[in-house]
């Protein structure tokens, strides 16, 4: 079977050391593990939150709606897994890059700065805890696999041996 998820939760903290996490609602995702045990008190790029910093006055910041805004395309089937959500969130953050720079927005602080202000702690936490109750009512009618739709919610990881060779911006 799979380790439990304090050892897997350790693990990829390990893996990840000092990176910056790229994720879309990242505060979900945070907000279940932080219960854990497990610090990830490093730099967390949200997509979800970028999002909502650049286009305030449109609704519709979930990860289907921007695919869908952006055109971006998950392969059949991929959807709501933990590799077809990364690619479609790495595109999505490679569309918002231009969009970044053209306000002036190209290092890291700045962006942790500006998705900051968007940031709605009462929002993560409802969504939290009913995705969280609809997780469970699921898996119970369920058995879901580590593998299988909805297993793995962050989204991308953005190693820093990838980004050693590049100026300090936004990548």
């Amino acid at each position: 079977g799979a380790p439990p998820l304090d050892i897997v939760l350790t693990r990829f903290r390990d893996f990840v050391g000092e990176a910056v996490l790229l994720a879309h609602n990242a505060a979900f995702d945070l907000l279940a593990i932080s219960h854990k045990g497990v610090a990830f008190d490093i730099p967390v790029i949200d997509t979800l939150l970028i999002s909502r910093a650049l286009d305030e006055a449109l609704d519709g910041h979930d990860l289907d709606s921007l695919a869908q805004r952006y055109d971006l395309a998950f392969p059949p089937g991929t959807r709501h897994t933990a590799l077809g959500d990364a690619r479609v969130t790495a595109e999505l953050w490679l569309a918002l890059l231009p969009r970044l720079e053209a306000r002036g927005v190209d290092t890291l602080e700045q962006l942790l700065t500006l998705q900051a202000n968007a940031f709605d702690r009462q929002d993560a936490s409802a969504l939290w805890r009913t995705q969280r109750h609809e997780k469970l009512r699921h898996s119970i009618a369920q058995k879901r696999t580590l593998n299988g739709p909805g297993s793995g919610r962050f989204t991308a990881v953005l190693s820093t041996a990838d980004n050693r060779n590049r100026p300090p911006s936004l990548l």
